[in-house]
């Protein structure tokens, strides 16, 4: 119900009010019976207005407001599809709409692609125009990934960021090409919420064209084995080009009798099917990848989708892949493992680790030999873990001083693979660490994204007993400890510090080094570290401050990054802190350095954990008695010097070698983790801490038997894996069969698929047929995904006999580059649906028309305001019956005082100027007298000549002045007192003057 301004959402308690009003007559007549007329009215009055706001506010009124302003939200297709120029043809019109609507029209921006993103909130006035007039364009429409289309989460954003308050209009600047969404659907919502969207269709006709549609391999093959991989490509027209393949990045000579590579083939119209031999010679992941290039650059437009990839998994005999970054130390294990017929491919995680996960999966395990986790950076961690738990692989970390929690791993996505846990509980006493981060302003390229990904790889790699400190200038509170040094715990109260830092432009390193080195040196820990982060044009501390630091034993190590002044100012001052503190200098100024910058600060934060590393006395490790297979028929263990300490692990772990009391720390633990299995030995393989173990004649044996245990189990010949592409989704068919060739059923596989993006799901396999088992997964995502396969199968003895399989589905590009038209009837269907207009590229000016818009009604509550006001007028209508006011009186009152006030008022202005008068007729005798006193005498003028004062004075004749009669009444009240004064001043003056004469 709606009253003028007012909406009432409950309207029927509007009819409580007449059955109040006649209650409150009812009542009245016989309550207000003593009063008199007008105020018997005046509390009737009151008590049914009373009554009417109570049923008003009971009807939940809220006070109506319609809109009038209108919101453009433009929301622009800037993917692959979308040609440059188009772009920034869709920036021109952003520009043009935002100058011609009204000053409180509101102009925002959406930008969409894989995923949409707000690049402008609605704005509007001169705040908008600030944007638009920039002469660099201050709306970035880059929409990040770019190889995908997702209209419908466009329109999406634009309806999430459109104001309540106004009415509005969406702009859809595309060429109607989706590869995700449903376009449709958002435009359902759209018309939901009554916004239009009007279009401005992208024409896109391609005539010329080549696409490689695929590239097939074999998924498994055997080493020394010929394959067939077929290559598929569709031409628009008849187009010559040349075709390359290359294995593993390197070319294959596809015609030895033609110079080069490549080779030239005839492509008609439609599809062209071509079959390439190729033998495989080695063991492993083979990548193909295979390129088609036109001979005549006008007969293919695009060039995203001339190539297409694949990958075929070749078995071969157990191979483990070894990281150690000193050979040297590393070389007895080595060796070891070549005696028992385990192929060792070693390599330095700082200078050869693994490019793609792909190059994971032609190893049985991985071997970290006393690796620090700063020699991999964090997408490579991710693909170690991910080659564990999602693919069957091992993986066997071997201690040192710089492995598990000594080594930086703690908080990392291997740590969470591994059998035991490097967060040392409370009841292990142990010198803990004290890291301090000094964050100054990150003037770099994403600076703020960086120094927050710093500060979170050095605090994730401390424990939660280390103390950890954040000092940085808050442009709000000044230079402070912004999250002070305290134990890290679950690490959640860092983080949220870290969100929030400013990264201020300090002026000076002083003040901050002075606050550090107090907070530091009081603090108690075995270690303390400060990492400084900064472009290093501060003033710098002095060097007794340093000395200061060395003295106290805490180091301090400098990035800096983009100095000003180059290597030699900036750079210099930030290294000579270092040097003089014993910590560590690094320079970051190009921006392909800028990913190594987590990698620096999780090296640095492993200074703090130094403290973990136990050396002393040889100890004899005794054995749990646990069931653990790698261990089986081993008898005493040599003793050892040092380990890295560690805590179980609680789950499904295995602790099979423990130190003794009284700190029974790990030694040996193992597990199965998802598909693959993990095994820790906190102890190191070198003379340092291991010396008794490398001439034990179990040594072989027991690396042996952990490894192997670890490794991927071999899959059989007769299992093979065929993947079947159709559209966003791949078919996997695994064949089975014994070794008589028959079908192997009631087989139980365990499947898990790892996308580009290194996410990972579950891949069900169900058999439809004797020996044939299928299941299949989405794989629209372009890139790799990697597909591992654990299966159990019976034999004939009764046994279940393990294998595994890998395969590979790649797309080399979206189906953003398959689309050769636009789908202009989609936008038009859009329009249509949502009562938009279909619009050409250079309409901004009418995207502001308001005509067919229904602008947008806002409420505000005011039952309170209203109840409130039925309050009052409640002790209003009490004051009325209880307190007797008599308002006549009250006015006469009023009336007399201010009759009263004239008077005085006039009495006392007539008696100053009675007084003032009476002055001034003094003054002027006075004045008289004087005259008298200088005139010549008649003899004197006779005489003539100058006229000489009489050298005696005649007596003056003091002449009292006729005092005054003091005034009476009213007027004695106002001038008495000054008249008085006056009447004083004057009579010592004059005795004054007799005296004088």
């Amino acid at each position: 119900m709606v009253v003028g301004p007012v909406q009432f959402d409950r309207p029927l308690w509007l009819l409580l009010a007449p059955v109040l009003w006649l209650l409150v007559w009812l009542i009245a007549r016989q309550s207000l019976s003593g009063l008199g007329t007008s105020t018997r009215r005046a509390a009737m009055s009151i008590r049914l207005l009373v009554m009417t706001l109570l049923a008003a506010a009971l009807a939940e009124p809220n006070w109506r407001r319609e809109a009038e302003d209108l919101s453009v939200l433009v929301v622009v297709d800037a993917s692959r599809s979308m040609p440059a120029a188009l772009i920034e043809a869709s920036r021109e019109i952003v520009t043009e709409a935002g100058a011609v609507g009204r000053s409180t029209d509101r102009l925002g921006v959406v930008v969409t692609a894989e995923e949409a993103l707000a690049k402008l909130i609605p704005t509007a006035g001169a705040a908008l125009q600030e944007v638009l007039s920039k002469t660099l364009p201050a709306i970035d429409f880059d929409p990040g990934a770019r190889e995908g289309t997702d209209l419908a989460e466009g329109v999406a954003m634009a309806l999430a960021i459109k104001p309540e308050d106004s009415a509005a209009r969406i702009l859809l600047i595309s060429d109607g090409n989706e590869t995700e969404g449903n376009l449709l659907r958002a435009a359902d919502r759209a018309r939901s919420a009554g916004i239009p969207i009007d279009v401005v269709p992208v024409r896109r006709d391609i005539r010329r064209e080549v696409i490689f549609e695929e590239l097939v391999a074999p998924a498994t093959a055997r080493r020394g084995q010929e394959v067939d991989v077929y290559a598929n490509l569709t031409a628009t027209a008849p187009v010559s080009g040349r075709l390359t393949l290359l294995i593993d990045d390197v070319p294959y000579d596809l015609s030895p009798d033609e110079p080069g590579a490549g080779v030239q083939v005839e492509l008609a119209a439609g599809e062209n099917p071509l079959t390439i031999p190729v033998p495989l010679s080695r063991g492993g992941p083979r990548r193909f990848r295979a390129v088609f290039e036109p001979i005549d650059a006008d007969d293919d437009t695009i060039r995203v989708n001339n190539e297409a990839l694949a990958v075929t998994f070749v078995s071969s005999e157990g191979k483990v892949l070894f990281y150690a970054n000193d050979a040297n130390l590393a070389q007895p294990l080595v060796n070891a493992l070549g005696r028992t017929l385990v192929d060792a491919d070693v390599r330095s995680a700082d200078l050869a680790g693994h490019r793609t996960k792909e190059d994971l999966q032609g190893y049985d395990a991985i071997v970290l030999f006393d690796v620090p986790a700063s020699s991999f950076d964090r997408l490579q961690q991710e693909e170690l873990a991910s080659y564990v738990r999602d693919t069957g692989g091992g993986l066997v970390m071997v201690g040192g001083p710089n492995s598990f929690g000594a080594g930086g791993w703690l908080g990392t996505p291997v740590a969470e693979v591994l059998p035991v846990s490097m967060d040392v509980p409370e009841k292990r006493q142990m010198p803990r660490g004290a890291l301090t981060l000094l964050m100054h302003s990150c003037e770099m390229p994403q600076g703020n994204f960086w120094g927050q990904k710093v500060a979170e790889a050095a605090v994730d790699s401390l424990s939660r007993l280390d103390l950890v400190g954040i000092y940085e200038l808050d442009y709000m509170r000044g230079e402070r400890y912004v999250y002070p040094l305290q134990a890290k715990g679950d690490g959640s109260g860092a983080r949220t510090a870290i969100a929030n830092l400013t990264f201020g432009d300090m002026q000076s390193f002083i003040p901050g080094m002075r606050t550090i080195y107090t907070t530091m040196n009081n603090a108690r820990a075995g270690t303390k570290h400060v990492i400084v982060i900064s472009d290093g044009d501060p003033t710098p501390p002095p060097n007794s401050l340093l000395r200061q630091f060395a003295t106290a034993g805490i180091t301090i190590s400098t990035v800096c990054v983009f100095p000003h002044q180059g290597t030699v100012g900036d750079a210099a001052r930030m290294r000579r802190i270092a040097q003089m503190t014993g910590g560590n200098a690094y320079l970051v100024n190009t921006t392909g350095q800028l990913a190594n910058l987590p990698k620096i600060f999780v090296k640095e934060a492993q200074i703090v954990k130094r403290s973990l590393i136990w050396e002393g006395d040889p100890f004899q490790p005794r054995r749990t008695g646990a069931p653990s297979q790698p261990i089986r028929g081993m008898g005493s263990l040599p003793s050892l010097t040092g380990y890295i300490v560690t805590t179980e692990r609680e789950g499904l772990a295995i602790t099979s070698v423990k130190a003794p009391e009284p700190n029974p720390d790990p030694i040996v633990a193992h597990w199965q983790v998802g598909l693959g299995r993990a095994v820790a030995f906190t102890s190191d393989a070198t003379s340092r801490w291991s010396s008794d173990w490398l001439g034990w004649g179990g040594f072989d044996t027991f690396w042996e038997q952990h490894l192997r245990w670890a490794m991927r189990p071999t899959g059989s010949a007769n299992v093979g894996v065929v993947t079947q592409t159709r559209g966003d989704r791949t078919q996997v068919i695994v064949t089975a069969l014994d070794e008589r060739g028959e079908s192997l059923n009631f087989a139980r596989f365990r499947g898990r698929v790892i996308g580009p993006d290194l996410t990972s799901g579950e891949l069900a396999l169900a058999q439809t047929g004797p020996g044939r088992y299928e299941g299949s997964f989405d794989s629209s995502v372009p890139g790799s995904h990697l597909v591992s396969l654990r299966y159990d199968v019976p034999t004939e003895g009764g046994e279940i006999a393990s294998g595994s399989v890998q395969a590979a589905v790649t797309r080399a590009f979206a189906d953003e580059h398959r689309s050769l038209t636009d789908n202009s009837a989609l936008l038009r269907q859009v329009a249509d649906v949502t009562g938009g207009r279909v619009l050409d590229g250079g309409t901004g000016g009418s995207l502001f028309e308001r005509e067919g818009l229904e602008m947008p009604v806002s409420m505000r509550p005011i039952w309170l305001v209203v109840a409130l006001g039925a309050v009052g007028l409640f002790l209003a209508d009490v004051a009325v019956r209880r307190v007797r006011i008599d308002i006549g009186g009250m006015v006469r009152s009023i009336r007399r005082a201010g009759h009263r006030t004239r008077e005085a008022s006039e009495a006392q202005l007539g008696a100053l100027r009675t007084a003032r008068q009476r002055t001034q007729e003094r003054l002027a005798e006075r004045s008289e007298e004087r005259a008298v006193k200088f005139e010549a005498s008649e003899d004197q003028i006779r005489r003539g000549g100058d006229v000489q004062l009489e050298q005696e004075r005649p007596e003056r004749v003091i002449q009292q002045p006729k005092k005054p009669e003091p005034p009476s009444g009213e007027e004695e009240e106002g001038m008495s007192r000054l008249l008085k004064a006056k009447r004083r001043a004057r009579e010592s003056m004059d005795d004054d003057g007799e005296k004088g004469t």
